[in-house]
C-alpha cells in the first residue's frame, strides 16, 4: 500500500507529518508516531512506530533495528563475532544500552532511531535500496543546521552555520573558497547538487551530495580528474565519503537528548577501587549545589523537593549489570545555604566487572517531569591482580576525618565526603584521597612506600596549590612557578593501604589545577600514578 507523504520542517525533532492518503485505509501509524514523538508522548510514540514496522516486510523491518548504522567499529565487530542464534538477542541489548533515560520502560534514542529510518527510506529511498549517501548521513547525524540545494538555493544566515563552514574549510591546508548559498567541495557540472551543514561535528561539517543527468540517487561527489598528487591528497579531507568515514570511526552517530530540560546544574562523576570477588567497585559521586536545589518547586504533599534518580550500567556485550531507580528528597535549602555555596552529595557505590563499560544516568523532578540525562562510556580498571602495585583512581573531596560510625561516605575507617563538581572554592577545605593495593613487605610484615604530589597550574598567571598536611614523614619539597611537589614517605603492616593529603587553596587565584600522583614501593621499586584536573572558584 503506497502513501504520499508531505514533510514538513519543524525544531530539532524534526517533522510532523501531513499525509495525502492514496487509500481508503486508515492514515499509516507512522504519521501518529511522529506526532507523538513531537509531543515528548515517548510511549505511544515507540507503540505506534513499532505497529507501524510491523506492517512493512521482513526486508525494511530489519532496518529498523540494523546496528550497521549506529555501532562503532568495536560493537559491529563484537556483533559479528556472536552466531545467528545469538544475534537477535544481542540487538535488544544493544539498543537497551542506548536508552538515555533509565527512568522509563521506552527508549527514546530508538524512537528517535525509527523516525530518522522512516525519513531516510521516505525521502531518500527511491533510487537504491535502502537509501542513498543523503540517507546514512541523516541516520547517522540527524537533521542538518542548515541545507541549500541547486533548485532552493538557500544563504547561511546563522553566524553557527557561518562558522561551522569556516571551520570545515581550515580542516586542511587546501585554500577552499566559501561561498554562501554552494558547496564548499567542486561540484562537477551538468549535475543537482545539495549539500548539508552540521554545526555540532567536530566544530563543523558540510556535506555534498550531486545528482547526475537520468539518475534518481543522490551521492557524494568525486575526487576533481586532473589534480596533482598533493593537491588530490588535500581535497580527500573534504570529500563527503572520506568525511564520513572520519567520522563515524570516532562518532558513529549523534543524537541530542530533547527531553533533557530541567533547568539546574546536577554534577556527577565515577571513580573506579578494588571491589569483591574479582570485581571493581565504581563509586558515582553526584552532587546538586544549594542555589540550583533552590530553583526546584516543592511537592505540595509533602513540601519536600523530590527527584527520581536512574541509574543503569552495561558491560562491552551489553549485557546490563546494574540498574538502580529510587527517590531522593530534599528539604527546600535555608537562605543562609544559598549563600555559603552549600553543596548537597551523594554516592552510589556497586560492584561491576572490569572492562569496557557504558553509564546512563538520568535525574528528573517529581513535580514539573522535566529531566536531565547524562551518558559516558567508562573504561574500568582491573584491580584482581596480586603480584603488581596497584592504584585506584583519585577521589577529590571536602571533608576527611576518621570516624567510627557507619554511612554512604565512609570506607577504611574514613568519612571521605565527595566533591562531584570537581571545584573548590578559595574558602573551602580540600583533600585528594586513593587507595594502594599489593605493597609488598618486608621479613617483619612492614610496607615501606613514597607518595609524591605534583600540583600544576594549568593556566598563565596562576601559582598551584600545596599540600597543606599528608600523611608520612615528608622527604621532598619543591616550588616552582607553575608547579609544586611534595613527597612522603609511608610505612604500614597492611598490603592495601588508603592514603590522602589537604590541599592548601590560601592565596591560590581561580583557575584549572592538575594533581599528579605517583607511588613507588621502596621494597620493589614498582611505580604507578594518576593524575586528575579539578578547579578553584571563588
Amino acid at each position: 500500500m503506497r502513501y504520499l507523504v508531505v514533510l514538513v520542517w519543524t525544531l530539532k525533532i524534526g517533522l510532523a507529518c501531513v499525509w495525502a492518503e492514496e487509500s481508503v485505509m486508515d492514515p499509516p501509524f507512522l504519521v501518529q508516531a511522529i506526532q507523538a514523538q513531537k509531543e515528548y508522548d515517548y510511549g505511544q510514540a515507540q507503540a505506534l512506530f513499532e505497529q507501524y514496522i510491523n506492517t512493512l516486510p521482513n526486508q525494511e523491518q530489519a532496518l529498523y533495528l540494523d546496528m550497521a548504522y549506529v555501532a562503532s567499529r568495536r560493537d559491529l565487530k563484537v556483533y559479528e563475532r556472536i552466531s545467528d542464534a545469538e544475534k537477535d538477542e544481542v540487538k535488544r541489548r544493544f539498543w537497551t544500552r542506548t536508552d538515555p533515560s533509565p527512568l522509563t520502560r521506552v527508549n527514546e534514542r530508538l524512537i528517535e532511531h525509527y523516525r530518522r529510518v522512516a525519513y531516510a527510506r521516505t525521502n531518500f529511498g527511491q533510487g537504491r535500496f535502502p537509501w542513498d549517501d543523503r540517507g546514512e548521513v541523516y541516520v547517522r547525524f540527524g537533521e542538518p543546521d542548515h541545507m541549500s540545494s541547486s533548485n532552493d538555493l538557500q544563504i547561511e544566515m546563522d553566524r553557527d552555520v557561518q562558522d561551522a563552514r569556516d571551520n570545515f574549510v581550515r580542516r586542511k591546508r587546501v585554500h577552499l573558497q566559501v561561498t554562501p548559498g554552494q558547496p564548499i567541495f567542486p561540484i562537477p557540472k551538468n549535475t543537482w547538487w545539495t549539500y548539508w551543514v552540521y554545526t555540532n561535528l567536530d566544530r563543523g561539517i558540510e556535506f555534498a551530495f550531486i545528482r547526475r543527468f537520468k539518475k534518481t540517487v543522490y551521492e557524494f561527489p568525486p575526487i576533481p580528474d586532473g589534480l596533482g598528487v598533493g593537491l588530490t591528497a588535500d581535497l580527500m579531507g573534504y570529500q563527503g565519503q572520506m568525511v564520513l568515514n572520519d567520522l563515524v570511526s570516532r562518532k558513529p552517530w549523534v543524537y541530542d537528548v530533547d527531553f533533557s530540560q530541567l533547568p539546574i546544574d546536577f554534577f556527577y562523576y565515577p571513580a573506579a577501587f578494588r571491589g569483591k570477588e574479582g570485581q571493581t567497585r565504581l563509586e558515582i559521586y553526584y552532587g546538586l549545589p544549594a542555589s540550583e536545589m533552590a530553583r526546584l518547586p516543592l511537592n505540595e504533599k509533602t513540601d519536600r523537593i523530590l527527584l527520581d534518580r536512574g541509574l543503569a550500567i552495561f558491560d562491552s556485550v551489553w549485557v546490563e549489570q546494574h540498574r538502580v531507580h529510587d527517590q531522593l528528597t530534599f528539604h527546600m535549602p535555608s537562605q543562609k545555604q544559598i549563600l555559603d555555596n552549600a553543596f548537597i552529595p551523594g554516592v552510589m557505590t556497586f560492584d561491576v566487572k572490569p572492562g569496557s563499560n557504558y553509564l546512563a544516568l538520568q535525574v528528573r523532578d517529581v513535580v514539573s517531569g522535566k529531566s536531565q540525562v547524562y551518558q559516558q562510556a567508562l573504561s574500568v580498571p582491573d584491580f584482581s591482580g596480586t603480584d603488581m602495585l596497584m592504584m585506584s583512581d583519585i577521589q577529590l573531596a571536602f571533608w576527611i576525618a576518621p570516624t567510627d560510625e557507619d554511612g554512604e561516605f565512609v570506607k577504611s575507617g574514613l568519612k571521605v565526603v565527595p566533591l562531584a563538581s570537581k571545584a573548590f572554592r578559595m574558602d573551602q577545605t580540600a583533600f585528594v584521597f586513593f587507595e594502594l593495593y599489593n605493597l609488598s613487605t618486608d621479613e617483619f610484615g612492614q610496607t615501606k612506600y613514597q607518595v609524591e604530589y605534583v600540583f600544576q597550574s594549568q593556566e598563565k598567571g596562576i601559582a598551584p596549590v600545596r599540600a597543606l598536611r599528608g600523611l608520612g614523614r615528608v622527604l621532598k619539597l619543591r616550588e616552582k612557578t607553575k608547579e609544586v611537589t611534595i613527597a612522603y614517605e609511608q610505612t604500614g603492616d597492611q598490603r592495601d593501604d588508603v592514603a590522602y593529603v589537604e590541599l592548601d587553596l590560601q592565596g591560590v587565584d581561580a583557575g584549572e589545577q592538575n594533581v599528579r600522583v605517583e607511588v613507588v614501593d621502596n621494597l620493589t621499586g614498582q611505580k604507578v600514578s594518576k593524575e586528575i584536573l579539578f578547579e578553584i572558584v571563588p
